[in-house]
């Protein structure tokens, strides 16, 4: 059965450690346990993306900030070639894409674009996830050993083919985002070093 993520974005705030431990014990307060499964601070902007374990969450507990929830159904997840290894940082490609091209991208990322870049050095866990509604709606999900290897020959030769050239003119409303990892101290299950922060007996 397909597996339900809950994205929370909080926009233009930059969470640190300190501040997302903050945060982490209001919600146990509020809720009698931490729904923050995992923690992503942007590399590139002020954002903080969160997982959470539940979509039900009073937006007043996040004191002031904007947020945004996202409901999200995995479609896809293969482990990398760094299957294991620790994966501190994290890729995420948002998009809409032309109705026309649709299903061209589909048949694209499964078959080739998710498979090849799962399989560079690097790339301990790759992902494909749909929202239920809104913008941008398709997600691919990248957890890295490092940013670096999106610098490699083999991952640029998996994004420079003929049907990658052919797919990615139709993408729509485009966000290209490396997040780093921040600690969970108490949820063992989204530290740095436990990447997938799906429950164990979910994970391939």
């Amino acid at each position: 059965m397909p597996r339900s993520t809950h994205l929370l974005k909080i926009l233009g705030r930059a969470l640190d450690a300190d501040a997302l431990r903050q945060l982490s014990d209001r919600l146990v307060s509020a809720l009698g346990a931490n729904p923050i499964q995992d923690a992503l601070a942007s590399t590139q902007s002020a954002d903080t993306y969160l997982i959470l374990d539940r979509g039900d969450i009073d937006p007043a507990l996040f004191d002031g900030m904007q947020t945004e929830t996202v409901e999200l159904t995995e479609t896809t997840v293969l482990p990398g070639r760094s299957a294991g290894q620790p994966a501190p940082f994290h890729y995420i490609v948002e998009t809409d894409i032309a109705p026309d091209a649709e299903a061209d991208m589909n048949a694209w990322y499964e078959q080739e674009h998710l498979p090849g870049l799962a399989a560079v050095e690097g790339n301990v866990l790759s992902r494909r996830l749909v929202a239920s509604k809104g913008s941008p709606r398709y997600y691919a999900c990248y957890d890295l050993v490092d940013p670096s290897a999106r610098q490699t020959a083999a991952w640029t030769a998996v994004t420079a083919t003929p049907w990658s050239s052919r797919v990615r003119p139709n993408f729509r409303n485009t966000r290209r985002t490396i997040f780093a990892r921040l600690p969970l101290a108490s949820s063992p299950q989204a530290s740095p070093s436990s990447s997938d922060p799906r429950p164990e007996s979910d994970r391939p």
